[in-house]
């Protein structure tokens, strides 16, 4: 099972192409993500243990430059973050429905991922910044 999960986000597509190269050559990590979004940014998400997670978003954030938005590393992230990213939960029941909106998708990660490790909730989907307006 993996423990952790890191992510960059991008300005330039191209750069966001040959970061992901990069951080794939330097670590044994897996992509969960790695596209252009909204609106001409690129964002790549990889998984993995806690060392190749950090060594991998190290290279990404070294090869990024001024392209470079924003970042994170999550070493214990929640189990709910995986399949919401890739939009496969079923909600369990009915109860309330919170929504959370942000310009930078890798905070959007961190908190969803704070959310669900403080409170009973389920996270349903996160949409980063596809279709949205980069949001």
């Amino acid at each position: 099972m993996y423990r952790a999960i890191g992510m960059i986000e991008l300005t330039s597509v191209a750069r966001g192409i040959y970061a992901t190269d990069q951080m794939l050559k330097t670590a044994y990590v897996d992509v969960v993500s790695a596209t252009p979004v909204c609106p001409g940014k690129y964002i790549a998400i990889v998984q993995g243990d806690v060392a190749a997670v950090e060594s991998s978003i190290s290279t990404g954030i070294a090869v990024s430059g001024e392209y470079l938005v924003d970042s994170f590393v999550l070493p214990n992230v929640h189990e709910g973050i995986f399949p919401a990213i890739t939009a496969t939960t079923m909600p369990d029941g009915t109860g309330a429905l919170g929504i959370m909106e942000s310009f930078s998708m890798a905070s959007m990660i961190t908190a969803a991922d704070a959310a669900l490790k403080a409170a009973d909730v389920q996270a349903l989907e996160l949409r980063l910044g596809s279709g949205l307006g980069g949001k």
